[in-house]
Order: C-alpha cells, then sequence, then structure tokens
C-alpha cells in the first residue's frame, strides 16, 4: 500500500518539515563543532539534535511514530500501516568528536516496511553550507 492513504500533501509536507528541521539542527551541530569552547560538552550533541528533532516532527506529525538511536527507551512500537520517522540525529559522532567534518544528519520515513521520504544533510561540508540531499516517493 502507498502513503498515497495519507494524500499527497502529507507527503510533501513531510519532506519540508523534515528538511527544515534538518536544516534547523546542521547550524546546532555546526555550532558545536566549530565553537572551541564547547568542545567539552560536544558529547551532548547527538542528545540535543535528536531531542529537538523528536519534538519538531511528533509535534508536526502527532500520529506518526518515530524511532532513534540516542534515546531508544523513547521508540514507539511500530505499526506496518502507520508511517514511522527513523532518524539518527548526527551520523558519523566518532569523527564529530575529533572535530572532523563529514557528519550527516539523516532522517527517513518509512511505510509497510518502505522509505517513502528521505533527508541528509551533510551540515559540516567544506563550502560552509553543506550538502542537502531530500526525496520523497512520487
Amino acid at each position: 500500500m502507498s502513503i498515497e492513504k495519507y494524500g499527497r500533501a502529507s507527503l510533501s509536507r513531510a519532506l519540508r518539515v523534515a528538511t527544515d528541521v534538518a536544516v534547523e539542527v546542521g547550524l546546532l551541530l555546526r555550532g558545536y563543532l566549530e565553537d572551541p569552547e564547547l568542545m567539552t560538552v560536544r558529547d551532548r550533541a547527538d542528545l540535543e539534535a535528536e531531542q529537538f528533532i523528536r519534538e519538531s516532527l511528533m509535534s508536526a506529525f502527532p500520529t506518526w511514530g518515530f524511532r532513534a538511536e540516542e534515546e531508544p527507551e523513547l521508540n514507539e512500537m511500530t505499526v506496518s500501516d502507520i508511517p514511522f520517522w527513523l532518524v539518527d540525529p548526527n551520523d558519523g559522532t566518532s569523527a564529530f568528536l575529533k572535530g572532523e567534518r563529514g557528519a550527516s544528519i539523516s532522517i527517513a520515513l518509512i511505510y509497510n516496511s518502505q522509505p517513502v521520504l528521505g533527508v541528509v544533510y551533510a551540515y559540516a561540508a567544506p563550502n560552509g553550507f553543506g550538502d542537502l540531499f531530500t526525496w520523497a516517493e512520487g
């Protein structure tokens, strides 16, 4: 079954919201990366990023599920006919903790065991603006 059950407008809105959230979290994470004074608390960045993503996406889509890696105790059981967000808030943490560029925010929307939307934002790409890749079914 296609995500069409939720309507093309829902999927378009989901892509816009997920993209906006990724860009905003990218600014947060880039701040941690570029500020030497934050070096000592950089290990908090993943948790802070995941909490922001969870709150933002669940506020916009309260009936959809959410799964991520930093707070697994908050992950919801997923039902195949209900979309759920699958998130890695800072993919590449070990490099990030060393102050290296290359990490990214990864957000996917899964429906019936299939990805129907994806946002990957490499927020610390050397160009200073990051590299953003987005896709949605259809």
